[in-house]
């Protein structure tokens, strides 16, 4: 499981979490799964897709944007054997079916209008013995003191 926790900026237009496979900049690394918040439109959504020898395949896409601009979040990537769940803020939100082995991913991109907190690795089980509801998340934003002049 990947846990982010941030804050999407009030002028956000859109920003990317890839699980790529490799990180060099030319030729491109595939992208096992490529999830892209949208808020620049007049419809709000997320797209999500994989890339694959330099070419997209064909996007899934997700309206009812689970985020909002200005706004404080908790991302859950939740990888198992054949899909991977997304939960926001401790709801649910989607799931994708691997295109690309999970195997092949060895790097974290974080690119865009995003405001990153906290990323988290977790080599655990979320789920509560014999529960299917994704664990409890709650957004802790620290705020930030003034100093006095």
């Amino acid at each position: 499981m990947v846990m982010l926790q941030g804050v999407v900026p009030l002028d956000a237009h859109r920003f990317q979490v890839d699980f790529q496979c490799g990180c060099s900049l030319s030729p491109r690394p595939d992208i096992a799964f490529h999830f892209n918040p949208r808020f620049h439109t007049t419809r709000p959504h997320v797209i999500c897709n994989t890339l694959r020898s330099g070419c997209w395949q064909r996007e899934a896409r997700w309206p009812h944007l689970a985020l909002q601009r200005g706004s404080g979040f908790l991302i859950l990537f939740l990888f198992g054997s054949e899909e991977v769940k997304v939960s926001v803020n401790g709801q649910h939100f989607l799931h994708y079916r691997y295109r690309l082995p999970l195997s092949h991913v060895d790097t974290l991109g974080i690119f865009g209008d995003i405001l990153v907190e906290a990323v988290g690795f977790l080599n655990i089980n979320p789920f509560v013995e014999g529960s299917r509801e994704y664990p409890a998340g709650h957004v802790s934003l620290r705020a930030r003191s003034e100093q006095p002049h």
